[in-house]
């Protein structure tokens, strides 16, 4: 006589209901991949950030080289500068009431001097003019006149609110096309770069003194040099451009 077949819930094939329902050992491999990942996430964050600072620290060495590295062949001793440049361009650097800053002075009378000894026709002092209380150029006017440079041999830019202004409005609004930029060697390297960036054929005097707080301002002129890169190569136009002004010996504006 045949054995009876097993009923459905017996079958050979099925496994027990608590294995079928939970798999201990599974969960329990389930449960450690979890946790590894888990202990994996802040790693894999750590790692990419480290990555992404490295990066950024290597882009601003690598762009503060090729500033400097660009520029550096055309710093020049005042002695060495000749004449045929269409300004001497003079970068502002903070006055004290109607006083040049110790900075700016430095750079005046740096400026003077290539104007007495020929190397061009005419100064273009650069600074920011955006209130009526406050004109370094017009304090850096009266300074080189001071010095013996006539009032319509020094022309005025007062919308030099920065070095890549400064160099783009020579060029487009006073048609500089040669120029020697006078400034401290730490800020010179950046001028000219901006200067060629903008189109002019400059070379730099580094006026002399080392003031103090230099660190602070190396440290500013560290980012600054990694800035203005970009605004050279994306020809970045300045706050205000105006009419074109021809630098003409002794008819600059009073």
């Amino acid at each position: 006589m045949a054995n009876p077949p097993f009923p459905p819930s017996c079958s050979m094939s099925s496994k027990p209901a608590a294995l079928t329902a939970t798999n201990p050992s599974a969960a329990k491999g389930r449960d450690h991949g979890d946790r590894g990942s888990q202990r994996r996430w802040p790693r894999r964050l750590v790692v990419t950030v480290g990555a992404l600072v490295v990066l950024g620290v290597l882009g601003v060495v690598g762009l503060n080289l090729y500033v400097v590295a660009s520029a550096k062949p055309r710093i020049r001793p005042v002695a060495a500068v000749g004449p045929g440049y269409d300004c001497v361009l003079v970068l502002g650097a903070g006055i004290v009431g109607t006083s040049p800053s110790p900075m700016l002075a430095q750079r005046l009378d740096a400026a003077a001097e290539l104007y007495h000894q020929g190397s061009a026709p005419v100064v273009l002092v650069s600074g920011d003019n955006s209130t009526i209380e406050y004109s370094e150029v017009d304090v850096m006017l009266s300074y080189l006149v001071d010095k013996g440079v006539p009032p319509g041999d020094v022309y005025r830019d007062h919308a030099g609110f920065s070095t890549y202004e400064t160099m783009a409005r020579a060029r487009q609004v006073f048609g500089v096309e040669r120029a020697v930029v006078v400034t401290q060697r730490y800020h010179l390297y950046r001028a000219l770069f901006d200067a060629r960036g903008a189109g002019i054929d400059a070379v730099g005097v580094a006026s002399a003194g080392r003031p103090e707080g230099q660190m602070g301002r190396d440290l500013r002129e560290i980012l600054a040099r990694t800035k203005d890169p970009f605004l050279v190569w994306t020809h970045a136009k300045p706050t205000f451009l105006g009419p074109p002004i021809d630098l003409v010996p002794g008819q600059a504006p009073p």
